[in-house]
């Protein structure tokens, strides 16, 4: 399948009017970046002390805010060709200019075909190279799937996601 990487400003009409815990009805990319976000970053042993019946609200309301940042830049990996056509694969979001990827998602049913790469790639961020990230999660760290070694120069940073970049003390630009 082939891949198509598009940029999102995860707007959506329908989810602008939406309380934070209510899932849009519409196939739009705001719901797959929010919903794939924060249901996997639920079980992470990061995820804090959040009670699960408030996890999406409080989840959703704090991504759209890291994603709504000047500096981030959102893109959405979608799938091209007679099989899986216009289906959302995976995104990644982060500060090129700042080398922070906040989060990178693909499905699991696409993994291993090289999107997460391209998504770093259209981002501007060299995964084997020095970059920040805010957390890790089970796919990150479980040795199965060694993918800690696919970003060995990357470098746990929680500030980069609490402050917007004005109000960062250290920079992991080049």
């Amino acid at each position: 399948m082939k891949t198509r990487i598009t940029p999102s400003s995860l707007g959506c009409e329908v989810c602008s009017v939406l309380a934070p815990a209510e899932r849009c009805p519409m196939r739009c990319e705001r719901n797959f970046v929010l919903s794939s976000w924060s249901g996997s970053l639920k079980h992470s042993r990061e995820a804090g002390m959040i009670t699960a019946d408030d996890w999406v609200s409080v989840m959703h309301r704090q991504i759209a805010k890291i994603c709504a940042r000047p500096e981030c830049r959102v893109l959405i990996a979608h799938g091209e060709g007679p099989v899986g056509s216009g289906v959302f694969l995976g995104f990644i979001a982060g500060e090129p200019d700042e080398r922070i990827v906040y989060y990178c998602f693909v499905k699991e049913l696409y993994r291993r075909h090289g999107i997460a790469r391209q998504l770093f790639a259209e981002l501007g961020v060299d995964p084997r190279g020095r970059f920040a990230y805010p957390c890790s999660t089970r796919i990150l760290t479980d040795p199965e799937t060694n993918l800690r070694t696919k970003i060995p120069l990357a470098i746990r940073d929680p500030s980069v996601a609490r402050y917007p970049k004005n109000q960062r003390h250290r920079s992991h630009a080049a």
